[in-house]
């Protein structure tokens, strides 16, 4: 599988602040590009013609570990559009931590599965009196 290389002015930062705007490729406002080492990245970018730009607001799209938009993660399966400072650092805290959240989820099932086969065959061992 062929990974798309962007240009990146920012590795792993969520801090809106920290973050180092440039101007868009085609030209119509600024663009930020974040890759976090869990693979994935974000584009932040507010222009006259992205969602919000009129107002000051921003709109993220968040790339997969191909390098691609993807619309296929528990964040969203659009461009999130008309977002303040707070609200894109938030996204940014999210998809940084893709992974971790994807991989709890995989241990608090397993759990869960172990305790209900647990349940399950212990009351079949041990049957209570009705």
């Amino acid at each position: 599988m062929n990974k798309t290389v962007r240009p990146t002015n920012n590795l792993n930062t969520t801090k809106f602040k920290e973050l180092n705007f440039q101007q868009h490729p085609t030209g119509m406002g600024k663009q930020c590009i974040v890759q976090f080492s869990n693979g994935y990245g974000a584009s932040i970018v507010r222009g006259p013609y992205t969602y919000g730009g009129s107002n000051g607001l921003y709109e993220i799209a968040v790339f997969g570990k191909n390098g691609e938009i993807t619309y296929d993660t528990p964040i969203t399966n659009d461009v999130l559009g008309h977002l303040s400072e707070k609200e894109v650092e938030k996204i940014l805290k999210d998809i940084k931590n893709l992974d971790r959240n994807e991989n709890r989820n995989k241990i608090k099932n397993w759990f869960s599965n172990i305790f209900t086969w647990i349940n399950n065959h212990v009351i079949v061992l041990f049957p209570t009196k009705r």
